[in-house]
């Protein structure tokens, strides 16, 4: 009988010879890697709900920045050198350079930053959706090059600033801004308003009345780009404020330009004098010099 000694021996030389020839015998090993983050900053950077806003006309430096290490995981994605990405805005496809490793990221990251210039367009008001593309590759010697292994995709959003329009409130023909008083005689006011820039973004114009701290009355001009106007009666003497507003097509909020006191006082009666009058009137004066004088 083989004794024990044997026995083993031939055991272990079965599993060296299974150990050597496992690369030809056994099926490669899938390697699964799953990172705690991968994408770590962008510009622009909004979302869908609120995005980064940005200037018409104005050229922007995109930017993308990826992890390629974790120290603490201690997780590393292959061939982060040969990694390529792309930018896709609106269906515009705008390649981005790979800038090398930035390490010692918060203590812990190493990341790579793509990036790449757009010229945004001179449309106000537009939002624009930023597809991020990052392709991640290896070098693959038998081939000689670096080979696509896997593709990241993820989606930023932002909006072309819409310039909000301008222009100045009138009362009775005199400029009416801010802090502004102004006397009138007369109850009945001619308002109006002036667009001076984008008046066509104007949706309507209109001037609050407001006496003792309350609101009394609002009226609204009409008209359209460049100018509004209306009337409205004071419903009684004293002082009031008008507050001139106007609402846009890109706006949230009425846009306040006008805020003016007025004072209505009551005209005192001119009195017109004919000339023989006059002439009494200098008489009896001389008159009564000399006789104050002869005392």
């Amino acid at each position: 009988m083989m004794n024990i000694q044997k026995i083993v021996s031939i055991a272990l030389m079965v599993i060296g010879v299974v150990f050597l020839a496992s690369p030809v015998l056994l099926p490669g090993l899938a390697t699964v890697i799953y990172p705690e983050k991968f994408w770590y900053s962008f510009y622009p950077d909004g979302t869908a709900d609120n995005p980064t806003m940005l200037t018409p006309g104005e050229t922007i430096q995109l930017k993308c920045e990826v992890v390629s290490y974790d120290a603490r995981l201690g997780i590393s994605l292959p061939g982060d050198g040969f990694w390529t990405g792309y930018c896709a805005i609106n269906g515009q496809k705008i390649p981005l350079t790979n800038q090398g490793p930035r390490s010692g990221v918060e203590n812990r990251y190493v990341v790579y930053p793509f990036t790449g210039e757009w010229a945004v367009p001179q449309e106000e008001g537009v939002t624009y959706t930023f597809e991020w593309t990052i392709e991640i590759r290896v070098w693959d010697e038998s081939q000689n090059k670096a080979v696509l292994i896997d593709t990241k995709s993820t989606a930023t959003y932002a909006k072309t600033i819409a310039e909000e329009p301008d222009g100045y409130f009138t009362v009775n023909g005199k400029r009416a801004d801010q802090q502004t008083t102004i006397v009138v005689l007369e109850p009945t006011l001619s308002l109006g308003f002036t667009a001076t820039k984008n008046g066509d973004k104007i949706s309507s114009v209109y001037v609050e009345v407001w006496k003792g701290g309350n609101k009394i009355d609002t009226v609204t001009l009409s008209g359209s780009t460049p100018t509004w106007t209306g009337t409205y009666t004071l419903p009684d003497y004293g002082t009031y404020q008008l507050k001139g507003f106007y609402t846009w097509t890109e706006g949230t909020a009425p846009i306040q330009k006008m805020s003016v006191t007025v004072g209505w006082n009551e005209q005192m009666p001119s009195i017109v004098l004919t000339p023989l009058q006059v002439i009494g009137i200098v008489f009896v004066a001389l008159g009564a010099v000399i006789f104050f004088a002869k005392h």
